[in-house]
């Protein structure tokens, strides 16, 4: 089904194939471009991105070099040695000023399409150099984590939760779905960007370190968000721009520009962006310190032999394991973790020697910290029963730990087994030197 045209989107296509007269300073109403509501009733009202579909269609190479052929039909007297002073809005930080005045422009239609392209470069601009920036890797305190627990070690299966932090980061601050959908301003470019590093073509991540494994993949994501403006400006496929698909737009240039949140003021977009590259961070975090304990055979433990009564000690929860089968959860580590070397910690059983916090058996010999749930909460920010939730819900109903962007947690807040530390049901039993020995279910 075509939609039906205004008439100056007519008016306006019928002047693509000669110069456009600039002889019309009243077209231009004010619009709010404060919100993206705002900006779908400019687009709605004034057609523009419609009528940039249509023009593609007159442009001698459609959609290549678009950008500069649409200016030299616009502005003929401007271009100079075959080029227009607009050259450089496919490069990041490339020079790209389109003219800020709607009177210059012979319609709101062109108008609002090169504002389109300025506000694309600006945010596009600014993301990559945010993404860039190797501050952030301070922030995330992996010299802490590393002394707390033990340092992960990376793998390619970063690729997968990795931009899935960035989307859970974006979904609560955008309170909109990002992963695999069109974009929502920086952030969509970004969380785009992210999604790609999972692609076939993505370069392999440097896995010695953490520090070049998150570098790498956070680089990867900023370059590709270059690649996103070089081919909505004409220089690259136009096909791997992200666009909804239930549109009767003809061309995917025009697409992926008919997203609102590309046109919303660069001040609350930036706003947006920083605190979801802030949320971003704190996610990773609590992911790095999640695989370190992984690492040295932390595992929660349901433990039937502990009343509800008795479930009261720092870091126990008294959850359900199962429907109807409520037990006291606590975490647990063996002495010697080199004893579970086959990522299975039922080969562990008694003889790993599990640890246990003092107050669970008040009086007895200990040997577990307790204060690893001081650092969990107060240095990196964990809702231990919360967290404690998820991992049973992994265990339960999840592949071996794998991540499942198809469920979420019980909470809704998370893809399944985002945190997919070990998990056991079980109980205990006090050997002859009162030390608890553990049995699994």
């Amino acid at each position: 089904m075509f939609q039906k045209l205004p008439v100056a989107i007519l008016a306006a296509l019928a002047t693509t194939s000669t110069a456009i007269p600039l002889d019309n300073p009243y077209s231009c109403k004010a619009h709010d471009t404060s919100s993206v509501d705002g900006v779908k009733a400019l687009l709605d009202s004034t057609g523009c991105i419609i009528w940039l579909d249509l023009a593609f269609n007159s442009l001698p190479d459609g959609e290549k070099d678009w950008v500069n052929s649409l200016y030299e039909r616009t502005f003929p007297a401007d271009i100079t040695g075959g080029s227009s002073h607009l050259s450089g809005c496919g490069e990041i930080d490339g020079d790209c000023n389109p003219d800020s005045k709607c009177s210059d422009y012979p319609d709101e239609m062109t108008y609002w399409v090169y504002r389109s392209i300025s506000a694309l470069h600006s945010k596009a601009s600014t993301v990559r150099s945010q993404l860039l920036w190797e501050g952030w890797l301070a922030s995330l305190n992996l010299d802490r984590i590393a002394a707390d627990f033990s340092p992960p070690e990376p793998d390619e299966t970063w690729k997968d939760w990795v931009p899935v932090a960035f989307d859970i980061a974006g979904t609560i601050a955008e309170s909109v779905p990002l992963y695999g959908s069109v974009l929502s301003g920086s952030v969509g470019l970004a969380s785009t960007a992210f999604s790609f590093i999972q692609s076939p073509e993505a370069d392999k991540i440097d896995t010695t370190s953490l520090e070049a494994a998150l570098s790498g993949m956070v680089g990867t994501a900023g370059n590709y968000v270059a690649t996103i403006l070089n081919a909505a400006t004409g220089h690259g496929d136009p096909n791997i721009l992200p666009s909804v698909t239930w549109t009767t737009l003809e061309h995917p240039t025009s697409r992926f520009f008919n997203d609102p949140s590309l046109l919303v003021d660069q001040d609350k977009d930036d706003v947006s962006f920083a605190g979801v590259y802030s949320d971003f961070s704190k996610r990773i975090t609590k992911k790095l310190v999640d695989l370190g304990m992984k690492s040295i055979w932390y595992m929660l433990f349901g433990d039937s032999s502990i009343s509800e009564e008795d479930c009261n000690s720092k870091g126990s929860y008294w959850l359900e394991a199962k429907p109807g089968d409520f037990r006291c959860f606590y975490l647990t580590i063996p002495a010697d973790p080199t004893q579970c070397k086959d990522n299975n910690p039922d080969t562990c059983g008694p003889t790993a020697d599990w640890r246990l916090e003092a107050s669970v058996y008040p009086g007895r010999f200990v040997r577990f910290d307790e204060e690893v749930y001081d650092k969990l909460i107060d240095v990196y920010g964990f809702e231990l029963e919360g967290y404690y939730i998820n991992l049973i819900d992994c265990y339960n109903n999840g592949n071996n730990g794998e991540l499942d962007r198809t469920a979420t947690t019980p909470d809704g807040l998370l893809p399944r087994c985002f945190y997919n530390q070990y998990v056991r049901f079980g109980h205990t039993q006090e050997d002859w030197n009162f030390l608890p020995t553990f049995y699994f279910d």
